[in-house]
């Protein structure tokens, strides 16, 4: 009986020897590709929503005293002065407009007065004009 035990217990031992050391078939992954699917709106989208951003605030100008005022809607930006409460006062056009404005940027008027800057939508801000005591113009 002993020898019949021990003659097991050599098989299984050199059979563990044999597949622990023995080399195996290496353990190769398949290569995960991703693609990104093409939107035909995707890359025309943002501009869309930016043009619509300036669109109402070109169609707003000087009508109300709420105005967007974010300084990345504008463009041909000059510093012609500053306001009562020491603001730097511009004259600018919205982006994609021709008509030419007079008025602050709301990042700078959110470090003097934010409770006259608004969120207006899509991370931008609108001018209180009316809070600051001033007035948007249009220059002809």
């Amino acid at each position: 009986m002993k020898m019949i035990t021990a003659s097991a217990l050599c098989l299984a031992l050199s059979a563990a020897h044999v597949s622990a050391g023995a080399v195996s078939d290496p353990v190769i992954e398949a290569p995960v590709i991703v693609e990104e699917a093409a939107s035909s709106s995707a890359g025309i989208l943002v501009p869309l929503l930016l043009l619509a951003v300036v669109a109402v605030a070109v169609s707003s100008g000087s009508g109300g005293t709420m105005d967007v005022s974010d300084a990345r809607l504008k463009t041909d930006i000059v510093q012609v002065g500053t306001t009562a409460l020491d603001l730097p006062l511009f004259q600018f056009s919205y982006i994609g407009g021709t008509q030419t404005y007079e008025g602050v940027m709301a990042q700078d008027v959110v470090q003097v007065a934010p409770e006259a800057v608004v969120p207006f939508g899509y991370g931008y801000m609108a001018v209180d004009y009316g809070a600051l005591g001033i007035e948007m113009r249009t220059i002809d």
